[in-house]
């Protein structure tokens, strides 16, 4: 297995079943409702549900307009985009003051 093939690994059900986008902005924003806003954690769980969110809508858009060309060279910048931002949330969410 390579490297690309490991980036993608995360993120490879959302491209299989797009409305499992909504579920990482669900729980962002639940955290973020919850307990995160107006701790150290409420800017990066917040930034992560907005970023989260707009990929929902690309990755959802794809089912409504078809792609013709299936080389997805978007998410080499998508991919690792949200993953670090989701590791970036979750750290903060869990060591929240």
């Amino acid at each position: 297995m390579d490297i690309i093939q490991l980036l993608f690994l995360p993120i490879q059900p959302f491209l299989a079943v797009p409305w499992l986008t909504t579920m990482p902005v669900m729980l962002a924003v639940g955290a973020w409702l919850g307990r995160a806003r107006g701790t150290s954690a409420s800017v990066p769980v917040a930034i992560a549900a907005v970023l989260w969110a707009f990929y929902s809508a690309w990755e959802i858009s794809f089912t409504l307009v078809p792609v013709r060309e299936w080389i997805r060279v978007d998410l080499l910048l998508i991919a690792p985009v949200l993953l670090a931002v989701s590791v970036w949330a979750v750290l903060a969410y869990c060591r929240r003051r």
